[in-house]
């Protein structure tokens, strides 16, 4: 499931982001949205990021327009025409609308008895990426065009709410957190190629080493699981 959701969420990036400042681009924001919509049909609580990305469409990527909003809703329904299809032909639709139907059954919120240490570490790590990132986008982004603002606090907004989604339903972590590590790696790679500094380089070596012991310990630690 996790490793379905991170392509399509990245794939939608990419065409969401090409809407940029054109209100008649439908073709763009469908397949962004569609591809939203075929994650969902793995992880359902996808759909939870649809106000937000309708949000950032008009305030960011300025691309909002009733023909484009129409187009993100033919996106996102079109996965679950085409699976309710096959499962009305298979004759299993209540078992499909019953799936579509957990997004309104959230498990406990802040219930981390089934999160791990490593886990912990790793989401940590990768919030201190972000929030290393984001500050020095904040810092730095009179050095870049408009469009490359926009689109970096579009990543910045979309990655505080995950952190804020992990937080409040931890039980969707190893999903979740690969959605946090994509709109995170733009924006530590944008502080990783500006750096000037003698402080700013040692932190980039700190990164990767840090980055690369940790990758170890949790392939050490699924190797020992399995």
């Amino acid at each position: 499931m996790s490793d379905i959701v991170q392509p399509c969420f990245i794939a939608s990036f990419l065409f969401f982001f090409n809407a940029y400042q054109d209100k008649f681009s439908p073709g763009w924001v469908f397949f962004s949205f569609l591809f939203i919509g075929i994650a969902s049909i793995f992880f359902v609580p996808m759909l939870f990021y649809l106000p937000l990305l309708w949000i950032l469409l008009g305030a960011n990527v300025l691309a909002l327009s009733l023909r484009n909003f129409c187009a993100s809703l033919l996106g996102i329904l079109l996965p679950f025409w085409v699976v309710g299809s096959y499962a009305l032909y298979a004759d299993r639709l209540s078992e499909f609308g019953d799936y579509c139907l957990t997004i309104g059954s959230l498990g406990p919120l802040f219930d981390y008895s089934q999160i791990a240490l490593p886990q912990i570490i790793s989401f940590a790590f990768v919030v201190v990426l972000l929030l290393t990132g984001t500050v020095h986008f904040l810092r730095n982004s009179y050095r870049d065009k408009i469009r490359t603002r926009m689109i970096y606090e579009s990543l910045i907004t979309i990655g505080l709410f995950t952190v804020l989604f992990i937080l409040a339903q931890p039980q969707h972590y190893n999903t979740l957190m690969r959605v946090l590590i994509v709109v995170t790696s733009p924006l530590i790679a944008h502080f990783i190629a500006l750096t000037e500094t003698r402080i700013t380089n040692i932190a980039t070596i700190v990164i990767m080493v840090v980055t690369f012991l940790i990758t170890f310990c949790n392939r050490w630690m699924l190797s020992l699981l399995s």
